[in-house]
């Protein structure tokens, strides 16, 4: 579609409303491809927090009683 808006000999024996349509249709499907492409970025980048926000390694949240902070232990031992 888009070679034919760019071919002007086709463009003009066609109905200038027809073209406008056209060029109308095309602008929406290519923002429809942006949007979607930076949709599943986002969506992503999403998942990727949420698996690092869950992920029990080092940053696991520790009994400090000094600090008032009394955490039980976990239980990761499931036999």
């Amino acid at each position: 579609m888009e070679s034919k808006l760019k071919d002007q000999s086709w463009t003009e024996k066609e109905d200038a409303e027809f073209i406008k349509v056209l060029d109308d249709l095309a602008k929406a499907v290519h923002n429809l491809a942006v949007k979607t492409y930076i949709m599943a970025e986002l969506i992503d980048t999403f998942y990727e927090g949420i698996v690092e926000l869950f992920n029990e390694g080092d940053d696991a949240a520790k009994s400090v009683p000094e600090n008032g902070n009394v955490y039980p232990e976990s239980n990761t031992n499931l036999s």
